[in-house]
């Protein structure tokens, strides 16, 4: 067997151990109603263009513009020509990741089983563990179910499962610590939980093989101590372990505007050394960035205020620097950067001290200075709910610009940072 196949088998292995030994999800504000075999979660809302095919007996391939999903369909699965439709839609799987899909026509309408596969990118709104994931269906009841017969090929960046049905599908990680990615302030705490999301406990056995057994998929729940190993941490602050979760303490004080730690478990599974990890970011209260890679820039706490029409957290300092980020859309927890100079939303503005340049999320690309949005993200972490009264995040700009006060183009920049500013 050559090392590409063992790489496969060997993760196909991990897979059908793990989603015969595990799982549980996080809560992500779904709508959800306890129902028996399972939890009711809402259905997702459409969030992007139909992709949609004309398939005949002989059979054929659907898949997005972007190869997040592809639906193989082999001759003789349909008696006749058939529109496959694929609409990405919002999230509601408690262990999902990134997007789900609404596969079109509903129901058994397949005559041989079609596959269904799902690329991914490590930790861009896909798995952060590859060999964790899974993919799952909601039932006609609203209830996830994990096929737990599937595969992953990490080399190809794929999960491919087999069904004779179309309903509304997405990606999964069958367990994992949460949260995966908190902001934590100088001299705070944070827990640090290892939670699975499979419904039946029953199932924290090896997977027999069994086809048709499908798993349901609910609220997160502690992850056994005997399937893992020791906490670890890695950076700065320390960590007392507790079971199946762990307190990191962030330091008191830091020599520079953003630290950074890694809290890690090592799952006891018989083939590959897998570990899930919490990455933590330390910094303080404010706005925190950073351009290009060189030295920390920070808005304190004081520099910074928030308002709601629209959304946005402005900072001003004493030396007449500042820095303005805007958004429309409440509660969504990832955007993307608008595409206008003038009245980017979402959208991120800097004035270093003295005025004679900024700094935007929009290039300027060609001749013609086309204004373009940068790839990039704007995240929240936590919004202001239940009396609390701050709203934390971070933010990436992978291809800003720096201006002059006049509008002249200087040189494109990076631009990476985070937040957490009071929101009364």
């Amino acid at each position: 067997m050559n090392n590409y196949n063992k790489r496969y088998f060997s993760c196909l292995l991990v897979l059908m151990w793990i989603l015969g030994a595990y799982c549980r999800p996080h809560h992500d504000g779904n709508d959800v109603t306890p129902a028996k075999g399972g939890v009711v979660y809402g259905k997702g809302t459409a969030t992007g263009d139909i992709t949609r095919k004309r398939i005949g007996a002989n059979g054929g391939t659907v898949a997005t513009a972007d190869g997040r999903i592809a639906i193989v369909i082999p001759a003789g699965a349909l008696p006749g020509d058939t529109t496959i439709e694929i609409q990405p839609i919002t999230n509601t799987n408690p262990a999902g990741n990134g997007l789900a899909y609404r596969l079109t026509p509903h129901g058994k309408i397949f005559q041989k089983p079609v596959s269904i596969s799902f690329s991914y990118i490590y930790g861009e709104e896909g798995p952060k563990v590859p060999q964790v994931q899974g993919i799952a269906y909601q039932d006609d009841r609203g209830v996830w179910q994990s096929v737990r017969t599937g595969s992953v090929d990490t080399v190809a960046k794929k999960a491919t499962v087999l069904t004779n049905h179309f309903s509304d599908w997405s990606q999964f990680e069958a367990m994992r610590l949460i949260p995966e990615n908190p902001i934590v302030l100088v001299g705070d705490a944070v827990k640090i939980k290892a939670v699975q999301y499979l419904e039946d406990d029953d199932l924290l056995v090896p997977l027999d093989g069994q086809q048709g057994k499908d798993a349901p998929l609910g609220s997160p729940h502690d992850l056994p101590s005997d399937k893992f190993k020791n906490w670890r941490l890695s950076g700065i602050g320390t960590l007392s372990p507790d079971g199946s979760s762990a307190t990191y303490e962030a330091p008191k004080t830091m020599n520079t505007g953003k630290g950074g730690a890694a809290v890690s478990i090592e799952l006891n599974t018989p083939q590959w050394k897998i570990l899930l990890i919490s990455n933590i970011t330390v910094i303080y209260e404010g706005i925190v960035f950073r351009i290009n890679g060189g030295d920390w820039i920070h808005f304190t706490k004081e520099d910074c205020s928030y308002d709601t029409q629209p959304f946005k957290i402005l900072g001003e300092n004493s030396n007449g620097a500042g820095v303005s980020i805007l958004w429309e859309e409440d509660n969504k927890p990832r955007l993307s950067w608008g595409s206008s100079i003038d009245a980017s939303i979402p959208g991120f503005v800097y004035t270093p001290e003295g005025g004679a340049h900024f700094y935007t999320c929009v290039d300027l690309v060609g001749d013609s200075q086309e204004e373009v949005a940068s790839p990039g993200y704007l995240e929240f972490n936590h919004f202001p709910v239940n009396g609390e009264k701050f709203l934390t995040g971070s933010f990436l700009i992978e291809k800003g610009v720096k201006m002059t006060a006049a509008g002249d183009k200087v040189a494109n920049a990076r631009i990476e940072g985070y937040f957490r500013v009071p929101t009364q």
